[in-house]
């Protein structure tokens, strides 16, 4: 049986197509194996033996070109975690920190992501209030989290209820750094209840990842970020893949011309789009492909 993962594969899983496949049998009971088998696919293929990094890009970036719109809108429209009426906490814990917030940390990194919310097209529009939405579900989950602190041993409460917070965190972080000119405003209220208790968080000691991650937020979100303002806008210029040819050692980075296709990569010539479809180690071809956005 093969054991190469495909985007279809992924997106089945997500719950974004219906189907069956070799690496997503059955059906999925409930949103926790969902998220559980979703981060299995990672950590036991593309991050251990079975696969490469390589690979995972190759697969990440099909994904992100077919179906990143579906992904948006299936964060956004979080289903219940389950039947029987979850206690709120829970619930919020899953609204904020679910299967799809997993993909979407995976996804970042991939140019077709800064293409998505750079997007104009109706198809990417849920796309500009992400940031509000997250402000929004952390900011509910605060008063829920403090009430629970008092109930829960402490190294039980950081395993099941820290860690939401704190993968919720890290993508609002570059929503902040990286997308704010792309996203709706964030209302003044939230702003307000929002930074309140990232203050708070960064001076509690219960799990000292939360601590750094809200200080890198509040930091993103008053813009002083403490990563070097020119190392933001380098990375801002990766993510776009466009700030100089693709072509493998090619510095030329004026003049230059999108692949009509996917548009995220520019070449400065003809010859070196050509030779670099298919013909390098690392080739244009495989990751190449049109979106709706």
């Amino acid at each position: 049986m093969s054991r190469f993962r495909t985007a279809k594969d992924l997106a089945i899983i997500l719950g974004l197509v219906e189907g069956t496949s070799l690496h997503a049998p059955g059906p999925i009971r409930d949103e926790h194996q969902r998220l559980n088998r979703l981060e299995d696919c990672f950590v036991s293929y593309f991050l251990g033996f079975d696969g490469t990094t390589y690979q995972r890009e190759l697969v990440c970036a099909e994904f992100a070109a077919h179906y990143l719109p579906a992904l948006i809108d299936r964060y956004i429209d979080a289903p219940t975690l389950n039947a029987s009426g979850p206690a709120p906490l829970e619930q919020r814990a899953y609204e904020m920190f679910n299967a799809s917030l997993y993909m979407l940390l995976q996804l970042y990194p991939i140019p077709y992501f800064s293409k998505y919310f750079r997007s104009q097209a109706p198809i990417a529009a849920r796309g500009k209030t992400l940031m509000r939405v997250l402000v929004d579900r952390i900011v509910s989950y605060g008063p829920l989290l403090d009430q629970k602190k008092e109930e829960l041993p402490e190294d039980d409460f950081d395993d099941l209820y820290c860690l939401p917070l704190l993968d919720a965190l890290k993508l609002l972080s570059i929503c902040l750094r990286f997308f704010t000119k792309h996203q709706e405003p964030i209302p003044l209220e939230a702003r307000n209840n929002l930074t309140r208790y990232l203050i708070k968080w960064r001076h509690q000691s219960w799990m000292i990842d939360v601590q750094y991650s809200s200080e890198d937020a509040y930091d993103d979100l008053r813009g002083k970020s403490r990563i070097p303002t020119a190392v933001i806008e380098a990375a801002r210029r990766q993510l776009k893949a466009r700030e100089k040819c693709a072509f493998p050692k090619c510095e030329v980075k004026e003049n230059l011309r999108a692949c009509t296709r996917c548009s995220i990569v520019a070449y400065c010539s003809e010859a070196h789009q050509r030779a670099d479809w298919n013909g390098t180690r690392f080739p244009h071809k495989p990751t190449c492909f049109e979106t709706e956005y």
